[in-house]
């Protein structure tokens, strides 16, 4: 049950995603892509279908 004045449920919503966020970040893998954009291959291939 959450009491108190407005705006403390703002307060926890923040508090809540700072923390889901926290854990997605710290327990994440980077990953380094190498190659060409597939936006610009297919923005070609569109170009080149009109």
């Amino acid at each position: 049950m959450l009491t108190g004045g407005p705006g403390s449920v703002d307060r926890l919503d923040r508090r809540s995603a700072f923390a889901i966020l926290d854990r997605l970040v710290h327990n994440a893998y980077r990953l380094e892509l190498d190659g060409p954009s597939m936006r610009k291959i297919r923005a070609k291939k569109q170009d080149n279908a009109a």
